[in-house]
C-alpha cells in the first residue's frame, strides 16, 4: 500500500489487487497508556491502552460504505501474564490497483463529525450507524446532547 493525496487530505491507496478477506496489513505505532489521550488518528487497544499509528495506517480514512475492516488479536506475551492487542486490517471486498482503502470509523455519537465520505449511503457523519439516532435527535433539537461539529 501507499500513502497518496485523497479527496480529504491524505488516504492510504491499494498498489496491488486484494481479493475479499485478504490480509492487506497491520496498524502498527506507538501505545499510549492514557485513557484521556486522543488524537485524530489513534485506535483503542483496550480499556486505557491506545496506539496512536504511523504510516501508511495512520491514514486509512473513513467510509460509510468501506472496503476494508479490521479485527483486533489478542496474543499472550510469553513469561508474562499479559496480552498483546494487534489490530490487522482485511479487504472487505474486492480491491483493484490504486483503490483508496477505507475503513467505518463507527465513532461514538459524541465524538461525530460531519461526512464526506461521498458514498451512494453516507449518513452525513463519521458516526456509528446504530448511534446515527442521536445526531438526528440534536438536528430536530430534540436532545441537549452537543456533538464536537
Amino acid at each position: 500500500v501507499r500513502v497518496g493525496t485523497s479527496r480529504t487530505g491524505s488516504g492510504v491507496f491499494a498498489n496491488r489487487r486484494y481479493r475479499q478477506h485478504d490480509l492487506i496489513g497491520e496498524i502498527v505505532g506507538q501505545i499510549i497508556h492514557d485513557a484521556a489521550y486522543g488524537s485524530d488518528y489513534c485506535f483503542e487497544l483496550d480499556a486505557g491502552r491506545l496506539i496512536e499509528p504511523v504510516a501508511p495506517f495512520r491514514f486509512i480514512n473513513h467510509s460509510c460504505n468501506p472496503n476494508c475492516e479490521f479485527d483486533y488479536s489478542d496474543q499472550p506475551v510469553p513469561d508474562s501474564h499479559g496480552r498483546d492487542t494487534r489490530i490487522f486490517v482485511f479487504a472487505a471486498c474486492s480491491i483493484d490497483v490504486n483503490d483508496q482503502l477505507t475503513i467505518d470509523y463507527n465513532w461514538a455519537a459524541e465524538a461525530a463529525i460531519p461526512c464526506l465520505c461521498g458514498a451512494s449511503n453516507c449518513r452525513g457523519w463519521i458516526v456509528a450507524h446504530d448511534e446515527l439516532w442521536k445526531i438526528e435527535e440534536i438536528l430536530e433539537g430534540k436532545s441537549t446532547f452537543r456533538s464536537t461539529a
